[in-house]
C-alpha cells in the first residue's frame, strides 16, 4: 500500500481495522475451500444436476463458448432484474458450474454477465435499489468464482464496478450508517451482499490508486462493523433460543447464513457462528404443521390448495419449507452437525427433482438417511426473545394440532405486526387465524397493510377502543383507529431492543408431558393513557378433547377509562357458527373437504359478554375496521380486489389457493355489556375432528374474590382438571373448591417458592398454604405454578 493509501487511511480508523482484516488468499474463498471443493466435486450426481439446471435457465441459446454475442443478449436481462435475490441465484449458477463443473460454457457465460452488469447504468435499471443490491453481489461472487479466467482488465473493471455499487448503498441508500441491525434492507441485503463484494477484491485493492484503495478501505470498515458489532449481536440475542420475531417468512430472510459463511470461509478472524445459529434448527422444526411439501411433492396444482407448512406471522409471502430455510438448516448441519437438522431436510428432500441448489450442492454432506427425527423432543419450545411459544400434541405433523402464542419483549414494524398477547391454531387447516394478507393484499405499505394486516384488529388478541385516539398518518392519510397496539419507535441495535423499544413480553413459560402454559404481558405495547395491564394466561392441555388437546385463554385486563371498550378477537376462514356462548369453526386440509378440523370456543367470562361475529364479501366486511381514523367504517380490501379481481369475488373459504383462503374473512368479537375498569376474560377452546359427534369439552366455572377456576372433563370421559387462576393482587388464602371430582389440578399465578396441600374433601377440592416440610406439600414452580395428580 502506498504512502497516500496510508495516509488517507489514517483519517479514518474504521477503514485501518479493515485494512487489518484477516482475509485469507487465493480464489475462490468465499463459500467454500479446497476441502470442501473435493467433497463436492464427488457428489457426481448433484453436479450433473447443477449443470443441468444451469443449462436449463441461464446457457440456452449457445453451446460454444466463443459466441459471445448470443450469450449476451441471453445474460443481459439478468443484469436488470427487480428483486436482488435474482442476481445472487444467477451469479452462483454460472460461478459453481464455472468452477466446480470445470464447465467453459458456464466460464464463457458468466464473463458476459460480469460485462453485461457493468454495462447497466445502476440508476437507470428498472428498480435502482434491487440492482445495486444484486450487483455487488453477483460481481464478488463471480470475480471469486472465475479469478482465474478474468484478464486484467476485466478484474480492474469489477473492482471498479463493485465500489460504485457499494458506493452507492452507502451515500444514496445509506444502508452502511450505524444502528440499521435489527430490520430493513440494510440488514438482510446490503451489508451482507456488499461483504461478498468487497471481501472478493481485497488482495487486488493494491493495484488501484490510492483514493480508491482509501474509499475501499472506508467501505469494508463500515460493512465489518455492522455486521461484527451490530447485525451479529442482534441475531444471536433476539435468536437465543432460535426464533425470530418477524416469523417464519421474513424471519428467515432477516436470519441469512450469508455474512456468517463468507467470514468463516473467507477471513482468519474470529468465528461469528454461535449457538444461535444451531438453535435455529427448532424454529423450523416446531414450526412445522402439516407435510405439504411430502403430500404434493411434485405437483405444483396440489401445492397451491394446501396451506403453508409454517404458521403465518408478520408479514407473509408464503410460509413453506423453501430454499432460504433450506439454506439456514443447511448450516446447521454443516457447522453443528446438527442432527435434527439433518433429519428435517432430508424428511423433506426431493430425491427425484432434477434440480439442485448451490447450497445444497455445496454444503449437503450427509448421507439420505442420516438425522434423528423429532420423537423424543418436548411437545413445546418457548422462543423467549423472539416472543413466540409453540405448542403441539404430537410429531405426527398430519394430525397434530399446532398452537403458537406470540407476546414479543420489543416493538419493532419492519415485518412485524401490532399482535403481542395474539395466538394461532391449526388442526387440519387454519382454525384461529392471523388474518389479512401481504402480497394478496398490496404489500409493503398498502392501505390494507398500515390499516388492517399489520394492526392489532387482524389478530387474536384484545382491543381496548379510545375513540379519541390517534395512530397517526401514513401515505393515504390518518390510519384507522383499530383500538389496538401503538405505533412506537422503530429499535435500531441492541441498545434499543433492550431500552426504548422495550416491551415485557413472555414472562412465564412451562412445558410439562401434560400442558404447556405460558403467559405474556403486553401492556406496553398500548398506548399508555388508555391501559394499565393486560397480561394473558394461555394454557394447552394435551388430550383433553378426546385425543386433541383443550386451549384455557384468560386475559386480565384494566383500561384506565371504564368507557374504553374491551374486545376479544377470534379470526376464521369461514363464518363461524354462534350458538348462545359457545362458537364453532371449521377448515379443511385444502385437499379434500371431508378431512376438517374444528375449533369450539367457549365464551364463560366476562358473564356478561356479547359476542357478535362480523365479516364476509357478502356484508363487505372480510377486512373491516369500525374507525378508519375519522370516526367512519371502512373494509380495507381494495388492492384485493383490484389486484385479484377473481378471488376476491369468490368467498375465502372456498378460494383454490390455501394461501388465498387463509386472509381470512371473518371475526367473532367477544366484549363486556356493562363498561367497567377491571374485566377478566376467559375462553376454553376445545380442538375436534370436523364431525358432528364429536362435542366440546365440558366446563364448570366457579369464581371468588381470589380466584378463577374451571373444571375441564373430556366427553370420552379419560380426563379432567381443574385450573385455579389466583388474581396476583390478591393474597394468598386458604380456598375450598366444591363439586371438584378431578384428575388433576393445575393452579397458577401462585408466588413461586410457596408451599400448599391439596387434598380431597368428597368431591371438593382443598387447597390450604403449608410449610417446607408439611406432609403432601407441594412447593410452586419459579412460574408461579403447581401441578398435581389426585389420589382417586
Amino acid at each position: 500500500m502506498g504512502v497516500l493509501a496510508n495516509s488517507l487511511l489514517a483519517q479514518d480508523p474504521g477503514a485501518t481495522v479493515a485494512s487489518r482484516l484477516k482475509v485469507k488468499q487465493g480464489h475462490p474463498i468465499l463459500f467454500t475451500n479446497a476441502d470442501l471443493v473435493r467433497q463436492v466435486r464427488a457428489k457426481t450426481d448433484e453436479c450433473r444436476k447443477l449443470g443441468a439446471t444451469v443449462k436449463k435457465y441461464r446457457t440456452r441459446r449457445t453451446d460454444d463458448p466463443n459466441d459471445t454475442a448470443t450469450m449476451r443478449q441471453e445474460v443481459t436481462p439478468f443484469s436488470n432484474w427487480t428483486h436482488p435475490g435474482e442476481y445472487l441465484k444467477t451469479s452462483m449458477w454460472y460461478g459453481i458450474d464455472a468452477y466446480i463443473n470445470q464447465n467453459p460454457l458456464s466460464v464463457a457465460y458468466g464473463r458476459e454477465y460480469l460485462r453485461a452488469i457493468l454495462a447497466q447504468e445502476p440508476l437507470a435499471a428498472k428498480s435502482p435499489e434491487c440492482h445495486v443490491l444484486g450487483s455487488v453481489f453477483a460481481l464478488g461472487a463471480l470475480y471469486d468464482w472465475l479469478y482465474d479466467d478474468l484478464d486484467e482488465d476485466l478484474r480492474h473493471e469489477t473492482r471498479l464496478g463493485i465500489l460504485q455499487v457499494a458506493g452507492l448503498l452507502d451515500t444514496k441508500w445509506r444502508f452502511f450508517r450505524e444502528g440499521l441491525y435489527v430490520g430493513g434492507h440494510a440488514t438482510c441485503w446490503a451489508n451482507p451482499y456488499a461483504l461478498v463484494g468487497l471481501v472478493a477484491i481485497r488482495h487486488d485493492i493494491h493495484r488501484e490508486a490510492a483514493d480508491v484503495q482509501a474509499r475501499y478501505f472506508e467501505l469494508l470498515g463500515k460493512v465489518t462493523r455492522n455486521i461484527r458489532d451490530g447485525i451479529a449481536p442482534v441475531h444471536a440475542w433476539v435468536g437465543k433460543d432460535g426464533g425470530h420475531h418477524m416469523g417464519w417468512d421474513y424471519g428467515t430472510c432477516y436470519t441469512t447464513m450469508l455474512p456468517y459463511t463468507v467470514w468463516e470461509f473467507a477471513t482468519d478472524e474470529d468465528s461469528l457462528f454461535g449457538d444461535w445459529q444451531n438453535q435455529h434448527t427448532y424454529w423450523y422444526l416446531y414450526g412445522l404443521r402439516n407435510e405439504a411439501r411430502r403430500t404434493c411433492r411434485g405437483d405444483q396444482k396440489l401445492m397451491r390448495k394446501m396451506y403453508g407448512q409454517y404458521p403465518n406471522s408478520g408479514d407473509c409471502y408464503g410460509t413453506q419449507f423453501s430454499g432460504p430455510k433450506e439454506a439456514n438448516l443447511l448450516a446447521a448441519s454443516l457447522h453443528y452437525g446438527n442432527p435434527h437438522a439433518k433429519w428435517l431436510l432430508n424428511h423433506f428432500r426431493d430425491g427425484a427433482s432434477a434440480n439442485v441448489s448451490p447450497d445444497a450442492l455445496l454444503y449437503r454432506h450427509f448421507g439420505p438417511e442420516e438425522g434423528t427425527p423429532p420423537n423424543d423432543l418436548p411437545l413445546s419450545r418457548c422462543f423467549r426473545n423472539a416472543g413466540f411459544t409453540v405448542m403441539r400434541d404430537s410429531w405426527d405433523f398430519e394430525r397434530n394440532t399446532l398452537a403458537v402464542f406470540k407476546s414479543s419483549p420489543f416493538y419493532s414494524m419492519n415485518h412485524h405486526h401490532k399482535d403481542q398477547n395474539s395466538f394461532t391454531v391449526y388442526y387440519r387447516g387454519p382454525l384461529a387465524i392471523d388474518s389479512g394478507g401481504y402480497s394478496l393484499g398490496g404489500s409493503y405499505g398498502s392501505r390494507h397493510w398500515y390499516n388492517y394486516y399489520t394492526r392489532s384488529v387482524a389478530h387474536n388478541t384484545l382491543l381496548i377502543y379510545d375513540p379519541a385516539e390517534n395512530f397517526g398518518t401514513c401515505k393515504w392519510g390518518k390510519r384507522s383507529n383499530d383500538g389496538g397496539q401503538r405505533f412506537g419507535r422503530e429499535p435500531g441495535s441492541i441498545e434499543d431492543i433492550r431500552s426504548s423499544s422495550a416491551l415485557d413480553g413472555i414472562m412465564h413459560y412451562e412445558n410439562h408431558p401434560d400442558y404447556t402454559y405460558t403467559m405474556g404481558d403486553a401492556t406496553k405495547a398500548y398506548s399508555e393513557h388508555k391501559l394499565e395491564l393486560f397480561q394473558r394466561h394461555f394454557v394447552y392441555l394435551r388430550r383433553h378433547s378426546y385425543d386433541h388437546p383443550v386451549i384455557l385463554v384468560y386475559d386480565r385486563v384494566v383500561s384506565k377509562n371504564a368507557s374504553f371498550k374491551k374486545t376479544y378477537l377470534l379470526h376464521s376462514i369461514g363464518k363461524p357458527v354462534i350458538n348462545d356462548r359457545m362458537v364453532r369453526i371449521e377448515a379443511s386440509d385444502g385437499l379434500d373437504s371431508a378431512k376438517t378440523g374444528r375449533l369450539y370456543n367457549q365464551v364463560i367470562l366476562p358473564a356478561d359478554a356479547t359476542i357478535r361475529a362480523i365479516g364476509g364479501i357478502e356484508n363487505d366486511q372480510e377486512f373491516y375496521v369500525a374507525d378508519d381514523g375519522t370516526g367512519k367504517p371502512h373494509n380495507y380490501r381494495e388492492e384485493f380486489a383490484a389486484k385479484f379481481p377473481e378471488e376476491a369475488a369468490v368467498k375465502a373459504i372456498d378460494r383454490e389457493k390455501g394461501m388465498s383462503r387463509e386472509i381470512g374473512a371473518w371475526r367473532v368479537e367477544v366484549s363486556p355489556k356493562a363498561p367497567r375498569l377491571d374485566d377478566r376474560f376467559l375462553n376454553v377452546l376445545s380442538v375436534t375432528d370436523g364431525a358432528d359427534e364429536f362435542l366440546p369439552v365440558r366446563t364448570q366455572y366457579r369464581g371468588s374474590d381470589a380466584f378463577d377456576s374451571v373444571l375441564i372433563e373430556d366427553n370420552d370421559g379419560q380426563e379432567s382438571t381443574l385450573l385455579i387462576i389466583r388474581r396476583a393482587e390478591q393474597p394468598f388464602e386458604d380456598a375450598v373448591f366444591p363439586e371438584a371430582n378431578c384428575r388433576r389440578v393445575l393452579l397458577i399465578g401462585f408466588t413461586p417458592g410457596q408451599h400448599c396441600v391439596v387434598t380431597r374433601a368428597g368431591n371438593a377440592l382443598r387447597i390450604t398454604q403449608a410449610g417446607a416440610k408439611a406432609a403432601g406439600g407441594l412447593q410452586v414452580s419459579d412460574q408461579g405454578t403447581v401441578y398435581s395428580e389426585l389420589a382417586p
